[in-house]
């Protein structure tokens, strides 16, 4: 059986999660729907079973993170960026850092995926056509005309594999729906399995100056800390990997696609969140009552909340800020975090000093005033 080499993309800033998700400590480092956090979870999900045979991963992540990674994977290498740079630069270093041979499954950290073992069939079938060089992805089976995703649109519907004929942008809901109805068409999960040598060559064609910023940066990666040399990295342009390989490589017929049902949904948003909690049977978080609600997330990480004859509504207080969100504009709380960060306040208040400053306030301040 091939061994396949996890590699884990959770450099992302999360601010759709806003204020919950701060840049000091983005979703994929929440506990958001269990007792792990979110990159715990995708590890835990990339390890062996009966169908594939995974090694160690290797966890690409902000160096401001490092700790954080650490802490929720213990058995794990790990390169870190100095600076955000998307997906291609990041997953340009993974295959870099990777024998030629070697077969790469890409997976983001902030991720649900219910049923592992369906995941896992998904990637035995991939292992084939990746092994003679094709690029896989895995396509979601969508079970409703959603407008929040991007879409690949396959060559047929019903074989295990199939090719890809082009990846298309996020669809008005008009344009969703014909997907839906044409069965073509699939949710692009964002999870790609290749050799790692064929992503190199990919990246030469269609991207020489991510591959080239990307090379200079680990060949100058500090040995001790593994953070990616500055210089080298600045000079990799910031471009997703759909963005710089996968959308010129379709043109090509060098993509293939499985399709797949595996309980998958991209926790980007309040919306998505509240549905995955809602599913898994989670109730809201911290000192809140809710009351006559539907479809409704309260979190707070101080002050009492109390929710009222309200729904379809995300009410979150943590790290010093308070948001009050529709689920249906929940895709823009995007704009309320950089109007935050405007301010000064994107990172808002670390827990470690506001635990401090919390101990002081308890147990010296105000016994010394009483």
């Amino acid at each position: 059986m091939t061994t396949i080499r996890p590699v884990i993309l959770c450099g992302g800033a999360g601010t759709r999660l806003w204020p919950l998700s701060s840049s000091n400590k983005p979703k994929q480092f929440h506990n958001l729907l269990g007792q792990s956090t979110m990159l715990t979870e995708t590890a835990n999900r990339l390890k062996s079973s009966q169908q594939v045979s995974f090694s160690a991963p290797l966890i690409i992540a902000s160096a401001k993170h490092g700790k954080l990674a650490r802490d929720s994977v213990a058995q794990a290498d790990f390169v870190f960026e100095p600076f955000g740079r998307d997906s291609a630069p990041a997953i340009a270093a993974a295959a870099l850092a990777s024998a030629p041979d070697q077969l790469l499954l890409i997976s983001p950290a902030d991720h649900l995926i219910s049923d592992t073992e369906a995941f896992h069939r998904a990637i035995a079938l991939g292992v084939e056509p990746a092994q003679n060089g094709q690029m896989v992805t895995f396509g979601i089976r969508p079970d409703h005309a959603a407008t929040g995703y991007g879409y690949i649109e396959a060559h047929g519907a019903s074989d295990p594999v199939l090719g890809v004929l082009r990846f298309v942008e996020k669809p008005d809901l008009e344009t969703a729906e014909q997907y839906l109805a044409s069965g073509r068409f699939f949710w692009n999960a964002g999870i790609f399995l290749f050799r790692a040598s064929a992503m190199i060559e990919a990246l030469k064609s269609h991207a020489p100056s991510v591959l080239k910023g990307t090379e200079e940066a680990l060949q100058t990666m500090n040995a001790d800390n593994h953070i990616l040399g500055r210089q080298g990295f600045a000079k990799a342009p910031r471009i997703s990997i759909d963005y710089a390989v996968f959308e010129p490589e379709s043109a090509e017929g060098s993509i293939s696609v499985v399709p797949v049902d595996m309980g998958w949904r991209d926790i980007g948003d309040y919306g998505a969140l509240v549905e995955a909690r809602s599913q898994a049977g989670l109730s809201s978080v911290g000192p809140v009552v809710a009351i006559d609600t539907q479809d409704v997330l309260v979190r707070s990480d101080g002050p009492f909340i109390a929710a009222v004859g309200v729904k379809d509504t995300a009410i979150i207080a943590e790290n010093g800020a308070i948001l009050v969100c529709d689920l249906n504009a929940s895709q823009d709380v995007k704009v309320a975090a950089k109007t935050v960060a405007g301010f000064g306040l994107g990172g808002l208040v670390l827990d470690s000093l506001r635990q401090r400053v919390k101990d002081w306030v308890l147990n010296k301040a105000l016994p010394l005033w009483a």
